[in-house]
């Protein structure tokens, strides 16, 4: 049985729900009444449209009323259509109509606002059609079926890519010149056009077409990927292609420049695929909606690099990456991670000396996989110590993110690395570990640290420990960092260690 509370909370609510349920209709809204034309001619009668607000959940009724302004006699048409119909035989020509449209259902009835028109002033022409449109200068043309010579067209347009239509225009003629136009963008074009100052018509179809092009602008993001040893001589080349706000037009090709320590230099273009050389080690890849380029040659005995995007209308600046240069910074900065399936965000504290400073570099790379796959690099701005990367970062994958400053003279120090993942798991054992010498005061241990491309967790720390093996009591020995470099690990322990004792070793994850 309810208890008193229920039934009076019970109450208030089938009083809240019956109280809404008896509401009257909402009032129609934005009615609009015209005489739609087609190409030879315009129809008699009037058409009238408006939108409801009413909850379409309660069967509600429609009803379209029109009287002339200059007498009290009324015409009604009832229905529960959405839409109405004045016939031609219900009012004379040039006299003026106030309309209203009434809503009822089951708990009431509301009216629209009235609207007043001269019935010979809502024709309502069709949508101007042969839209064409011509590149430079960009300008679209259009034809109308206005009979008369005075018309006023509405002209809106925006790039493709955006939702609205923030470019708005009144043109009295046919066509119309977009001014300064983005280079090689694609633009949407719609317009609507009143004949004689009547109703506009309904907007056209969209007419898309692309800007002139024009010289490409910037220069090329060049970078290496050095896998998960940002200062190794062992690298190969990548570069982004340019965006299309760069671009400006068809890219024919990259003009890449490798010199040697030796002196010597090559040149290559991907324009030439069928060059045996280019096509063996220039390769194209695609991720997060970025197009690569990746060099499947290593860097080795390379001093720089430099390249430059060309297209019919010009190129871009040459842009120089130094390769033999690469260092590491004295004092290293500290590196934050937040990281999870689609987004890593890196933040850094600024380096000691910033006087030669020209920006940032910030990678991340997953550990294991073949050079340039995985792989993902930013310029940030040098008054800035944040940056972010949306992707798809696998789970139980280490990822290590890397940060770079580089020098006026192009010259690259690594500041700092950070080891992050987007998702963690127990790990699993060491791969080898045994006891080397078990003498009455000293115990020599050797063990493989799993590595990095295996580890699914982040390692803080490998734990040495044993226990006795007749009361399975464990004891901790040793704790030893978890960033271990070499394909093995000694470790000497000077200390009292029992015969009759077991040592056991294990990773550890917070």
């Amino acid at each position: 049985m309810a208890t008193p509370i229920t039934r009076w909370l019970l109450s208030i609510l089938v009083t809240s729900v019956s109280a809404a349920a008896a509401d009257p209709p909402a009032p129609p809204s934005n009615l609009k009444c015209f005489r739609p034309c087609d190409e030879t001619n315009c129809h008699v009668d009037i058409q009238c449209t408006w939108d409801p607000k009413s909850d379409p959940k309660i069967p509600t009724n429609y009803t379209l009323h029109w009287k002339p302004t200059n007498n009290h006699n009324g015409h009604v048409k009832g229905g529960t259509s959405l839409d109405g119909r004045i016939p031609r035989k219900d009012f004379s020509g040039g006299e003026k109509l106030r309309v209203w449209v009434e809503a009822v259902n089951q708990n009431g009835s509301n009216k629209s606002r009235p609207v007043v028109f001269n019935v010979e002033e809502i024709t309502k022409p069709l949508p101007p059609k042969d839209i064409t449109a011509e590149q430079e200068p960009l300008e679209f043309m259009w034809s109308t079926s206005c009979i008369e010579s005075s018309q006023s067209c509405d002209i809106r347009y925006r790039t493709k890519g955006e939702t609205d239509w923030p470019k708005f225009e009144n043109e009295t003629h046919g066509s119309y010149a977009v001014e300064e136009p983005d280079p090689f963008t694609v633009y949407e074009f719609q317009v609507r056009c009143a004949c004689g100052g009547r109703l506009m018509s309904d907007w056209s179809k969209i007419h898309s077409v692309r800007s002139a092009e024009s010289d490409p602008v910037g220069e090329v993001d060049l970078w290496r990927d050095c896998g998960i040893s940002p200062i190794s001589s062992d690298c190969f080349l990548t570069w982004k292609s340019l965006s299309d706000s760069q671009a400006r037009g068809f890219i024919h090709g990259y003009n890449l420049t490798i010199f040697y320590s030796n002196g010597s230099e090559l040149q290559m273009s991907t324009a030439e695929p069928n060059r045996q050389y280019v096509h063996e080690i220039v390769e194209q890849l695609c991720s997060n909606g970025t197009t690569k380029w990746f060099l499947n040659a290593t860097l080795k005995d390379v001093s720089s690099v430099s390249i430059f995007a060309y297209s019919s209308q010009g190129a871009t600046d040459q842009s120089f990456l130094t390769i033999s240069t690469t260092g590491k910074e004295e004092n290293a900065v500290k590196v934050g991670l937040e990281m999870n399936k689609e987004n890593l965000t890196v933040s850094w504290g600024p380096p000691s000396d910033v006087s030669e400073l020209k920006e940032y570099v910030v990678q991340y790379k997953q550990a294991g996989s073949p050079p340039g796959r995985e792989f993902d690099w930013i310029r940030v701005n040098k008054s800035q110590n944040t940056a972010f990367f949306k992707g798809q970062f696998q789970e139980y994958k280490a990822y290590q993110v890397s940060v770079f400053k580089v020098l006026n003279s192009n010259e690259v120090l690594h500041l700092s690395s950070e080891i992050g993942f987007s998702h963690q798991k127990v790990l699993l054992a060491v791969p080898s570990f045994k006891v080397e010498t078990l003498l009455e005061t000293e115990v020599t241990l050797h063990w493989k640290p799993i590595p990095l491309s295996e580890q699914t967790a982040r390692i803080w720390c490998y734990e040495i420990g044993y226990k006795w093996l007749d009361t399975q009591k464990a004891q901790v020995l040793y704790q030893r960092s978890g960033i271990l470099r070499a394909p093995h690990s000694i470790l000497t322990l000077p200390r009292t260690f029992p015969e009759s004792a077991k040592a056991t070793l294990s990773d550890y994850t917070p």
